[in-house]
């Protein structure tokens, strides 16, 4: 009778959860809270809200169902896991499978809300049936039971996490996009829905960034075009799971792994580039991940095969989503591979040589599939790559001039290596990586300092007298001795790794002894932090490419997370012979908690927080969201209304500052960014009339000028925007300030002086680099590539750059 209760209940949640995906699918199949021409209702807010909150329940719960059957063969070896480790296991070998099933069904063009239903919903119905919920929910609560001194400090710690999550839910993964996302990323992820595949298109050159962005595509034919912000937090909650997992097991406390996380996500709540729009959390997460299961591949050799084909699956599904990303973890999955072979283990230099031969198997499997169909291997480094293009096959899709523009336009060491250039690199970074996204980690020197100080009085009053002058680290891993009897770990101080069960220990701690645990600490948790945050380093050295270091301070922020707690649990198991040694295990991780929290809480004023949340509630228009100046909600609207409700928009500036514009008109779009097809070249640099014609039959009508911010790209240097054409071939039909909507004028009616004055102002104003800021940039910029268009005869195949030529450098 117990039996058929249980599988009713199974069934009715199984049910329940059914409909509920399904309902919200068809909610947001019917319901767009952005591309609407008048006020949107409260109440459609607020169900917009809810819908985003469920369908992320959904599909978490789809991912973990598709984990478990994935893991079906070694599903006896997972359940010897700890339930925090057995489900971040589902989850990301889940999102791995559907993340290479989804970048099959883009490249057969098989993008459509019915399939992504037929995916998502037989795998949210699955859950209840393949995992005990009861048991999973009285696991989770074991997994956080502590000793009475610290168990409600842990209920604290917990509550303070839920906040964080909150902080980061509604502060950047509510409404978070940046000028990147809304001129690059955005109109190729909202062309690939609309295309329903990954072939190349418009905006193409964003297929070699994203084109494994899977489970944003999915999320989006599920959602709106708001969904690939639902898939990064999720992935976000899973790395700060993780991390959690690591730190408790280390420490044998739960209060260690509370902190970690708070700490973590203070440094990860206010990105200003975009990373949870964009891709960067997603990957963040998935390298984290492999990095803890290779590093658990040398210290549980039982787990052996468990952790392969772990490694393996997340591993193929990094490399096809970004081959420079993949790279960080082939090369740290090297390293272990070369200890092993150094130390004879054959078994486990055969399974880092799996990995390794299938990164590099999937890796040239995805620059052969790039170049067949784009004759282009890949997109970055630009000149690496570029001396091996297909011309004629590229010029199918796109403009090579395209290629030659953002070439010539990028530093001269791009995508080269060089002892010098990697000394400028220091220093040059040195001012770019957002230090102040680190300023609250002072504590932890004030707070190690003197633990360390307590922990070598401590074991100077029982360590024999005659070993004082020990070297360093020979004092750092020797075991505490008193009477020549060596002192046993503390009850909270054993060290089963993570995905290691709880009652697996690290081989060779068979003493459970304070030496062991600080030896094991700097063996699997202080030295892979160590090593990633240096390769991090290293690459951005030895390549130049400035833009992406501001991404880099989020993704080492989970590296510098575990450096800083695994020496502080050192620190703390050398001081163990002090009177005070529990409750200082206690005082230091919830101060630590505390100090990010009020960090994270004064870097949202602002409205960072606030502004999202009243949104959430109902509370603001979409509109609204904008960090703009007030009257600009007001004017998207009337964009939208002059323009009509399908064309295109081409900006002609880098930032708008039209904020969620896009959101309501996703036809906006840069003109670097939008490549207008194959026919770039005849836009910007052929006569006024032939450009026209071009942009005619392309169907774009409409360009976006705010003549308050530099220009960006080569459109506003070309004959087609000179004076004489904007005098005779352009009209304005919208104006806020000195924001202006053109159009073509059949009628040739003449321009304002006034507007053309201003113009020419911007025209000579610096163009927003990264590297420079030079006046009259943009034109050197576009003269240089017109050059080669002329001298190659406006050829599109066969195109030849002189050797000697001086690059303009300065934008990338």
């Amino acid at each position: 009778m117990t039996g058929w209760c249980d599988g009713a209940r199974r069934w009715l949640l199984a049910v329940l959860l059914g409909l509920t995906h399904y309902g919200i699918f068809i909610w947001f199949r019917t319901h767009d809270i952005w591309n609407v021409g008048q006020e949107t209702s409260p109440s459609l807010i607020f169900a917009w809200t809810l819908g985003r909150l469920g369908m992320m329940l959904c599909l978490g719960l789809g991912f973990l169902s598709l984990g478990r059957l994935v893991l079906a063969l070694h599903w006896r070896r997972v359940e010897e896991l700890g339930v925090l480790e057995r489900m971040l296991a589902c989850f990301f070998v889940g999102t791995a499978v559907l993340r290479m099933a989804m970048f099959g069904l883009g490249l057969a063009s098989a993008y459509t809300p019915g399939i992504a239903l037929g995916l998502t919903l037989p795998l949210v119905v699955a859950f209840p049936l393949l995992f005990d919920v009861r048991r999973l929910y009285c696991e989770v609560a074991d997994s956080l039971r502590a000793k009475a001194l610290e168990s409600l400090f842990v209920l604290g710690l917990c509550l303070l996490a839920a906040v964080m999550l909150g902080f980061v839910y509604f502060g950047s993964c509510q409404y978070s996009f940046d000028g990147d996302y809304l001129t690059h990323y955005g109109p190729y992820y909202e062309s690939v829905v609309r295309n329903g595949g990954l072939a190349p298109n418009d905006v193409w050159y964003q297929y070699f960034y994203s084109k494994g962005a899977g489970l944003f595509y999915l999320s989006m034919l599920l959602t709106d075009r708001a969904g690939p912000l639902l898939i990064s937090f999720m992935h976000l909650c899973a790395a700060t799971a993780l991390l959690f997992v690591v730190i408790r097991r280390v420490s044998g406390s739960p209060l260690w792994g509370l902190s970690a996380a708070v700490f973590m996500l203070g440094m990860m709540a206010w990105p200003v580039d975009g990373f949870f729009v964009k891709h960067h959390c997603e990957i963040s997460a998935i390298i984290l991940f492999v990095t803890v299961v290779v590093v658990g591949m040398t210290a549980a050799r039982r787990f052996g095969n468990l952790f392969l084909t772990l490694a393996c699956l997340s591993q193929a599904s990094l490399m096809l989503y970004s081959l420079q990303a993949g790279a960080y973890t082939l090369i740290f999955a090297g390293c272990y591979g070369l200890n092993s072979l150094f130390r004879r283990d054959g078994g486990k230099f055969l399974r880092y040589s799996l990995v390794i031969g299938l990164g590099v198997v999937v890796a040239c499997s995805a620059l052969l599939l790039n170049y067949q169909l784009t004759g282009l291997y890949e997109i970055t480094p630009f000149r690496l790559f570029l001396r091996f293009w297909n011309q004629e096959i590229f010029s199918r899709w796109v403009s090579p001039y395209l290629m030659f523009y953002l070439s010539e336009g990028s530093s001269p060491d791009l995508g080269t290596l060089g002892f010098s250039g990697m000394l400028q690199n220091i220093f040059m970074y040195g001012r770019l990586f957002r230090l102040e996204k680190f300023f609250f980690v002072k504590p932890f020197w004030l707070l190690s300092l003197p633990m360390l100080a307590l922990g070598f009085w401590g074991w100077y009053r029982k360590a024999n007298p005659t070993q004082a002058g020990a070297d360093f680290f020979g004092f750092l891993l020797r075991p505490a001795v008193h009477n020549g009897e060596r002192r046993r770990l503390d009850q909270g101080l054993s060290l089963p790794l993570p995905f290691a069960g709880a009652e697996v220990l690290v081989r060779g701690i068979a003493s459970d002894s304070l030496a062991d645990t600080r030896k094991n600490l700097l063996r699997y948790v202080l030295v892979p932090a160590f090593g990633m945050c240096l390769l991090v380093f290293l690459v951005f050295a030895l390549v130049s490419q400035p833009i992406s270091i501001f991404r880099a301070s989020e993704f080492v922020s989970i590296y510098v997370t575990l450096f800083i707690f695994s020496v502080l649990i050192i620190c703390h198991s050398m001081s163990s012979s002090l009177l005070g040694y529990r409750l200082l295990g206690v005082i230091v991780p919830v101060a630590f908690a505390l100090v990010a929290f009020s960090w994270t809480v004064e870097a949202s004023k602002g409205g960072k927080v606030t502004r999202p949340l009243k949104f959430a509630l109902g509370m603001l228009q979409p509109n609204e969201l904008s960090p703009a100046e007030p009257g600009l909600q007001q004017v998207y609207g009337q964009v939208r209304k002059a323009s009509g409700e399908n064309s295109l928009l081409v900006s002609l500036n880098l930032n708008v500052d039209f904020g969620p514009l896009f959101l309501q008109h996703p036809g906006i779009m840069t003109e670097v960014s939008y490549s207008f097809g194959n026919r770039w070249h005849e836009v910007v640099f052929n006569e006024p009339e032939d450009a026209m014609r071009a942009c005619k039959e392309l169907g774009i009508n409409h360009f976006l000028v705010d003549l308050q911010a530099p220009f960006f790209g080569a459109l506003p240097f070309s004959p087609l925007f000179s004076d004489e054409s904007l005098r005779t071939n352009f009209r304005i039909i919208w104006q806020y300030g000195k924001r202006y909507l053109l159009t073509w004028d059949e009628e040739r009616r003449p321009m304002s002086d006034e507007f053309l004055e201003e113009w020419a102002i911007n025209q000579s104003r610096a163009m927003p680099t990264v590297m420079k800021s030079e006046s009259d940039y943009g034109r050197a910029l576009y003269e240089q590539v017109r050059y080669l268009y002329e001298l190659n005869g406006r050829a599109t195949q066969g195109i030849v750059r002189p050797k000697d030529l001086k690059r303009v450098e300065g934008w990338q």
